[in-house]
């Protein structure tokens, strides 16, 4: 009957959600399948999903040990899958993913113990890594501009959307995806402030639109006078472009007005990585000091109001 019929798929899911039918956990799942099982299950934003994905895929199902079943894995393989990334940030951000993993298998009995806890050799690998990053940052991250050198950036710059870009950004201190995705629903002229509520974030090479900042609090950042004026003027010019076209995508302050032809319908926000590309680039036509990408640019103003 329909009645028996919907109590027995009641019953398959409840198999299903347990893992198995008779209550034991399967060790011979492939390592590989586990990891993907895992990251499923995980409530993470999609950006963050996609960065996890890319990495566990590259690292753990695509490494001959994803191919293991979990119940024959050792601490020391852990090691060995640690060993096989890249020393940078890259290792740092894959050993937090094997920890999260790992405590997973481990708090649904797919191993004994916490491999990653016993693994010998994680410790020193990832302070390793960490002196590395360190060093590198040293060597490219701290410096800052002075109100003269920001003017020349900001002189070479021959886009009116993009001088209010950089200028927002350094003004108000938001990140790069902030800026990107600001709206002009969430922004006041008059009382000089806008909401940051939204985030355009890049995951591999997907673009997302996240409707949270990057640490999940939306807050308000203030600017002066001046800065309206520019934001009044760029909002005037987009009304006008926008009355040239048959369709608009979204409200972004800062749309993707130029190079026709690619593609993408009017009004949508900046490409993320073409606002970096195009930052170094114009900051190596200037001469001026390497800043990591538009990020700098944060720094500058706290630097110099200290």
């Amino acid at each position: 009957t329909q009645e028996e019929a919907q109590q027995w798929l009641r019953e398959q899911h409840m198999k299903l959600f347990l893992g198995s039918g008779n209550g034991q956990i399967d060790r011979t799942k492939k390592v590989g399948d586990l990891a993907m099982q895992w990251l499923e299950s995980k409530a993470l934003a999609s950006s963050t999903r996609e960065d996890y994905r890319i990495r566990v895929v590259k690292y753990v199902v695509e490494h001959p040990l994803g191919m293991a079943p979990i119940g024959e894995l050792k601490a020391h393989h852990v090691d060995t899958l640690l060993k096989n990334t890249p020393e940078n940030w890259t290792r740092i951000h894959v050993a937090k993913i094997l920890a999260k993993f790992f405590d997973w298998c481990d708090a649904n009995d797919y191993t004994n113990k916490n491999l990653y806890a016993r693994a010998t050799d994680v410790e020193k690998l990832v302070k390793d890594a960490y002196r590395v990053v360190q060093e590198n940052r040293r060597e490219s991250t701290d410096n800052v501009w002075t109100p003269k050198e920001f003017v020349r950036f900001m002189e070479h710059e021959e886009s009116p959307v993009y001088r209010a870009f950089w200028m927002f950004m350094a003004v108000t201190g938001v990140r790069r995806g902030e800026a990107i995705g600001l709206m002009w629903v969430n922004v006041n002229l008059d009382q000089g402030w806008a909401l940051v509520a939204d985030n355009i974030t890049t995951g591999g090479s997907e673009i997302f639109h996240e409707k949270r900042p990057k640490n999940g609090k939306r807050r308000k950042v203030y600017f002066d006078k001046p800065m309206a004026v520019i934001l009044r003027k760029l909002k005037a010019d987009q009304d006008a472009y926008r009355e040239t076209q048959e369709t608009w995508v979204g409200d972004f302050v800062f749309d993707r007005r130029f190079g026709w032809g690619k593609g993408y319908a009017p009004g949508i926000h900046l490409a993320p990585a073409t606002v970096t590309e195009r930052f170094n680039r114009h900051t190596r036509e200037c001469g001026l000091d390497n800043l990591s990408g538009p990020h700098g640019l944060r720094r500058t103003l706290p630097t110099i109001m200290d």
